[in-house]
């Protein structure tokens, strides 16, 4: 029983599965409407032995998304990212560094997590004069929901930049992956998270329906 259990939980289909409503939650963003900026929430740093500070990969690969797409649409870049850990720079602040250009960068070196990040944006957006607009969200595909929800509770518009879809033929789908596990543990976090954020007030429930 065990067997199958773990065989289950180890084809991609499964976490497909699991990931879907995930993915119905958020809106692709549309040239037509009016784009205010792309936004970066970052992803957690580290310490070498040395006590150099890096961008973990998480956060290396949002923030290059993000500073893609913001030079594609030719809108501003504001990556939020906080101190989390004692000792350590805030994480936005790590993360400009892997940019070569930061000129139409903004950081947000105050929030801390996602229920920050949403509600500290119309204080940024209004101290930097940014047209109110849609929100182009680059984060990973996981944490998008409830990044997305957050954003609609504090009035903001929010799309997802589409990319090229590199989803498996139904086949590959049938063969067990050590991935989906980890897929379906970092959806499991999402989910409780978001459950959490409604209990606690960071996310209406109205957002689901905007």
């Amino acid at each position: 029983m065990i067997f199958l259990v773990l065989f289950i939980l180890s084809l991609p289909i499964f976490s497909s599965f699991f990931e879907y409503p995930s993915k119905k939650g958020v809106h692709s963003f549309s040239e037509k409407k009016n784009l205010s900026m792309v936004l970066v929430p970052t992803a957690g740093v580290y310490e070498d032995s040395l006590g150099n500070w890096y961008a973990s990969k998480d956060t290396i690969l949002r923030t290059m998304k993000g500073y893609d797409i913001s030079k594609k649409l030719g809108i501003p870049l504001l990556i939020s990212g906080g101190i989390t850990i004692k000792g350590a720079p805030a994480e936005s602040l790590i993360a400009i560094k892997y940019l070569s250009d930061i000129n139409a960068v903004i950081v947000d070196v105050e929030s801390k997590n996602t229920f920050q990040s949403a509600r500290n944006l119309r204080k940024i957006v209004k101290n930097n004069k940014i047209e109110n607009g849609t929100i182009i969200l680059a984060t990973s595909s996981i944490h998008n929901l409830r990044t997305s929800l957050a954003l609609r509770t504090n009035g903001f518009d929010v799309g997802i930049y589409e990319n090229i879809n590199h989803d498996r033929s139904f086949i590959s789908q049938l063969i067990p992956h050590t991935n989906s596990f980890s897929r379906i543990n970092g959806l499991i976090y999402e989910y409780l998270g978001i459950i959490k954020y409604i209990f606690t007030g960071y996310i209406n429930y109205k957002a689901f329906f905007k």
